[in-house]
């Protein structure tokens, strides 16, 4: 038994009639990879500027304040603590949370390469248009998480602050 492929697949010329601008569309398509890519690099570089920040600030000023005397009992303190703990949560999930979508070259193989070439190209829009929306989400929900992990260290500055000068 053979398996005739061409009888279920698209004659190029429709596909061309139904979709003119496939060749305008195409190269975009596969950029929107690259461009998830620097953005998932971008952001998840300032998550990690960000936790270091974190890091510094909370071992950097509880040395200086043991050198001057500081009561490491107060609540600033361990409010300080607290949100350090919050905040390096908080980084360690962010940096963690999401994979990018992107081509995977087997599936390419397995279910690509029997269509025409104009068939291939409008399918490879459609999903790097899919593979974009979500990518785009991992990015935004890691860009919140580093607002966040930002306040939380504004707070934390604040109760350090607050816990060195004896308020």
């Amino acid at each position: 038994m053979t398996v005739d492929f061409a009888q279920d697949q698209p004659k190029e010329k429709d596909v061309l009639e139904d979709f003119p601008s496939i060749e305008l569309a195409y190269p975009l398509a596969v950029a929107a990879y690259d461009t998830a890519i620097k953005r998932f690099d971008s952001v998840d570089s300032r998550l990690q500027t960000i936790t270091a920040y974190v890091a510094a600030v909370s071992v950097a000023v509880p040395s200086i304040a043991n050198v001057q005397g500081a009561v490491f009992t107060s609540i600033w303190f361990y409010l300080s603590a607290a949100l350090f703990l919050v905040a390096s949560v908080l980084g360690v999930y962010a940096r963690l949370y999401g994979s990018l979508s992107v081509l995977s070259p087997e599936a390419l193989f397995c279910h690509w390469t029997n269509k025409p070439q104009k068939e291939f190209q409008k399918d490879l829009i459609y999903f790097s248009a899919a593979d974009f929306e979500r990518n785009k989400i991992i990015v935004l929900n890691k860009w919140r998480m580093a607002v966040a992990i930002s306040v939380v260290l504004l707070l934390q500055v604040a109760c350090l602050a607050a816990w060195v000068l004896r308020f």
